[in-house]
């Protein structure tokens, strides 16, 4: 009591095809917010929703109050399904199609109850590399973490290379 607290999924449609796993987060939906929590469940598509028990599906659906959806550009056929799943309006259909990404940032769209925002993320390099998880570059990174001692340092100079050879 008195603490917040988030349980996050990722990945939620391998636990959820297992009809115990999908019984267990139906369950935390209903239970998890009276002791002040929340969950997020991560998927690749939202449509494996729709071959879900009911149960299951209603109760993600219902407790669901907040819906981020990245850009569907390369899956739009699939966005008729999407609406129809997640209760999104045409209007809200229409801000979702109109997603952009760029090599610097890239739009998601967020539904928060009956409101409906588009958002732009941008990261900058230092982050975008602490945060990639290409081999290539894990493998670099802890080489420079073990010459150096430090993640700090170890990114900077990883950044620099880039630089130099990429100018």
């Amino acid at each position: 009591q008195g603490f917040a607290k988030e349980l996050i999924i990722d990945e939620a449609l391998d636990f959820l095809q297992d009809e115990k796993f999908g019984d267990f987060i139906a369950y935390l939906y209903r239970t998890f917010r009276k002791k002040e929590g929340s969950i997020t469940l991560a998927a690749q598509n939202i449509l494996f929703l729709k071959n879900m028990p009911s149960s299951i599906k209603d109760s993600i659906i219902i407790n669901c109050a907040t819906k981020i959806i990245l850009d569907h550009s390369e899956h739009r056929q699939n966005l008729p399904e999407v609406k129809a799943v997640l209760s999104i309006t045409d209007e809200e259909a229409y801000m979702i199609e109109s997603l952009q990404r760029t090599e610097r940032w890239r739009e998601f769209f967020i539904k928060m109850s009956n409101d409906a925002f588009i958002f732009r993320n941008e990261v900058s390099d230092f982050a975008a590399v602490a945060f990639d998880s290409r081999q290539a570059t894990v493998v670099r990174l802890k080489q420079l973490f073990n010459e150096s001692g430090s993640t700090y340092t170890a990114i900077n100079r990883y950044l620099e290379e880039r630089r130099k050879k990429y100018g």
